[in-house]
């Protein structure tokens, strides 16, 4: 993670964040953070903690892999007077007659809020300037980025898969 932050910072654009959940109780989440050609790959313990256990590494990325329309990845800046237009324009449950008109109002309004957001560049991790500022950092993706994968990175999985477990039994026993 060092690794990415260090890189975003120095170049935000052309990023795309892929996490999956784990197949079963016993597996682990595992994120793909891809650049060009080059992925992080990482397995950690929960998406849930704020200091998650995770172990990772760089690797390659055949162009032939990635599936179609990587979303843009980044951590984007919204101004007040651009946080107060969002909230204005939230659907209000009173100014409909139904339930799924309502429903319908608040998926075409994150629609937009979402197509705002990836319309603007990404930029490198910094605080908030002014009070009413926002920033939104994705979008995630929850399938696979990956086409197929090959056998060294089948590989990989079951290797960072034990060191972790390794990591997890080490410094929390009990813990699983």
């Amino acid at each position: 993670m060092e690794d990415f932050y260090q890189e975003y910072q120095e170049d935000p654009t052309g990023w795309s964040f892929w996490m999956s959940p784990p197949p079963g109780s016993d597996d682990f989440y595992e994120a793909y953070i891809i650049h060009g050609e080059e992925a992080f790959f990482l397995k950690f313990d929960s998406v849930y903690s704020p200091n998650p256990v995770g172990v990772g590494a760089r690797l390659d990325i055949e162009r032939d892999q990635l599936v179609e329309d990587l979303p843009e990845f980044g951590y984007r800046k919204f101004s007040r007077g651009e946080t107060e237009k969002f909230l204005k324009n939230l659907p209000v449950p009173e100014e409909y007659d139904s339930r799924e008109e309502f429903q319908e109002a608040v998926k075409s309004t994150r629609d937009e809020m979402v197509e705002k957001a990836l319309d603007k560049d990404p930029r490198p991790f910094e605080p908030l300037d002014e009070p009413g500022e926002i920033a939104a950092i994705g979008p995630y993706s929850s399938k696979s980025p990956l086409d197929y994968i090959s056998d060294r990175q089948k590989e990989l999985r079951k290797e960072l898969a034990k060191k972790l477990n390794r990591i997890i039994g080490r410094e929390y026993p009990g813990y699983r």
